[in-house]
């Protein structure tokens, strides 16, 4: 079909520039090189939008007893999981978090002191500085900062 609805037929060339010779499409090659792009390009188009259908065979609709089945086993599933998650992270801080008392014989001897000098304290600062020497070595101790 040629320009406009007329039934002439009309020929397009297209000059070749690496060789000599020329190629020759008539317009109906060119139509049904259009149609056909246009045809594949709707296709695809529907292959996007339209949602595959479910197969036959495959039930969506589950009884009620296999449903709440179903909920009941993931609901556990999800306790399960949470307690044993739980019990991790204890474990991972039990160790850091306990604590153990240290230093118990300069600490009472420090009370001690200040209780029988309640009115002259800077008797007890010898005392009180060997408790803080202690309580910061074992801090380190405990962090790795010096050995043991």
């Amino acid at each position: 079909m040629g320009l406009w609805g007329s039934k002439q037929k009309r020929d397009i060339t297209v000059p070749n520039p690496e060789a000599a010779a020329q190629v020759f499409v008539t317009e109906e090659a060119i139509t049904n090189v259009l149609k056909t792009f246009q045809e594949s390009t709707n296709q695809s188009k529907k292959n996007i939008e339209e949602p595959k259908p479910a197969p036959a065979s495959l039930d969506l609709h589950l009884s009620p007893d296999l449903h709440d089945k179903r909920i009941s086993e993931y609901e556990k599933g999800l306790v399960e999981g949470a307690k044993q998650a739980s019990k991790e992270v204890e474990e991972m801080f039990r160790e850091r978090y306990t604590t153990m008392p240290v230093c118990v014989d300069l600490q009472s001897r420090v009370s001690k002191c200040y209780s029988d000098n309640s009115d002259r304290t800077l008797n007890c600062l010898d005392v009180a500085n060997e408790f803080i020497k202690c309580v910061e070595n074992e801090r380190q101790k405990k962090f790795g900062l010096t050995k043991a």
